[in-house]
């Protein structure tokens, strides 16, 4: 048919990868709530993406956050995420991510 597989895998994917994303993002939400975090958007208010604010109340608990996120990750798990001076930004800046890989060998 001339389309590339990988376009028509993503079509197939997408609704099914957006609506486990939505559900990770209200159920975070919904256990830091019931943790005592202040979170925005709440578990129960409409949404228009999946970023999802939360309030730890000091700095030692989010860099344990992030260091837990980046723990679990499938990608530099090894890496400890720490503050730092970040051109451009006026406060300490600190980044974990869970990368992944999509598991497709081309």
């Amino acid at each position: 048919m001339g389309i590339n597989k990988n376009i028509l895998q993503g079509l197939y994917l997408a609704p099914s990868v957006v609506a486990s994303s939505l559900k990770t993002a209200i159920f975070t939400s919904y256990m830091l709530e019931k943790l005592g975090y202040k979170v925005q958007p709440q578990y129960n208010e409409k949404r228009a993406d999946i970023v999802q604010t939360i309030e730890f109340g000091n700095e030692e608990k989010l860099i344990k956050y992030c260091q837990g996120i980046q723990s679990g990750s499938a990608i530099d798990s090894n890496s400890v995420p720490m503050p730092w001076e970040m051109p451009g930004y006026t406060d300490k800046v600190i980044m974990a991510a869970r990368s992944f890989h999509d598991g497709l060998i081309n």
